[in-house]
């Protein structure tokens, strides 16, 4: 939902982003066993990818 908080947390050894296509958000990096969270403040549906890991892509939407 608008306005409500998304946890992304790395599990792994390598670090990582969570970067939106179109700037709606970027965690930045999140070494291993860090978490960043992010807030979208629009419905949609959002591409995002690790900036570096090409291969690593995911999608979230986000309704009203």
């Amino acid at each position: 939902m608008v306005g409500q908080t998304i946890r992304f947390s790395n599990l792994d050894g390598a670090a990582h982003t969570a970067s939106a296509n179109g700037n709606a958000f970027d965690t930045g990096t999140i070494f291993g066993g860090q978490s960043a969270d992010v807030v979208i403040d629009r419905p949609g549906t959002f591409a995002y990818f690790c900036a570096f890991h090409g291969g690593m892509t995911g999608s979230i939407t986000v309704t009203d």
